[in-house]
């Protein structure tokens, strides 16, 4: 069982597997065999900092989705006039569709989903008793809501949200430094086996060096 679970063997079986399917299924399982450079001790560092902390990243991104979930209904069904292209054609036809596209293109646009959504500007119309520049009371309204709307997500998701996800990494990152140079610092004055610090050993004996290299080794 030990031998089972051992990481180097897991690994092993994962390219050998990945190196058949590829020749006798599909070449595309050959682009599996480049995980070998997670190997290396920086990128193995990189995928402990996102792997320790990866629970807390769940359920971070879990709230994300969530709140993703919420702007779409909102959007879908108060404003579908603005999730149309320029040519007039809708983004989606369905509350899912929608879901789908606030995600795959609203979180990768750098303003959020306003930079690609029509301007709430449509649901300006001029109030003909009003004279020129006065404007229809709900269709000033909506056009208030429509930019809160697409300025909130901005704020909300852009900036906070994965400002968020990426300080919980960049958090781990700073923990395990901060654990590699304890343990460097255990090292460097202490011998693990006797538990004598480096003063004590300079003091009494032939020195810290050389107590670590000869006789506690």
């Amino acid at each position: 069982y030990v031998v089972l679970i051992e990481s180097d063997l897991k690994y092993f079986l994962l390219v050998i597997t990945a190196t058949v399917l590829g020749l006798l299924s599909n070449p595309m399982f050959i682009a599996m065999l480049c995980i070998d450079v997670f190997r290396l001790e920086a990128l193995r560092r990189v995928m402990q900092a996102v792997s320790t902390n990866l629970g807390t990243l769940s359920i971070t991104l879990f709230g994300f989705f969530v709140m993703i979930f919420i702007f779409t209904v909102i959007g879908f069904h108060g404003f579908p006039e603005l999730y149309v292209d320029r040519r007039g054609d809708p983004y989606c036809s369905s509350l899912w569709h929608c879901v789908v596209f606030t995600v795959s293109e609203g979180m990768r646009a750098g303003g959020g989903i306003g930079d690609l959504l029509q301007s709430p500007e449509v649901y300006l119309t001029e109030d003909g008793g009003g004279g020129s520049g006065s404007y229809d009371e709900g269709g000033l309204s909506m056009y208030i809501q429509g930019r809160l709307f697409q300025l909130v997500f901005w704020l909300l998701m852009v900036v906070i949200g994965l400002n968020i996800i990426a300080g919980i990494i960049i958090d781990q990152f700073a923990s395990l430094r901060a654990q590699q140079e304890a343990r460097a610092g255990r090292e460097n004055n202490f011998c693990i086996v006797c538990g004598l610090d480096r003063n004590e050993l300079d003091r009494r004996g032939a020195g810290f060096e050389k107590h670590k290299l000869f006789e506690h080794d």
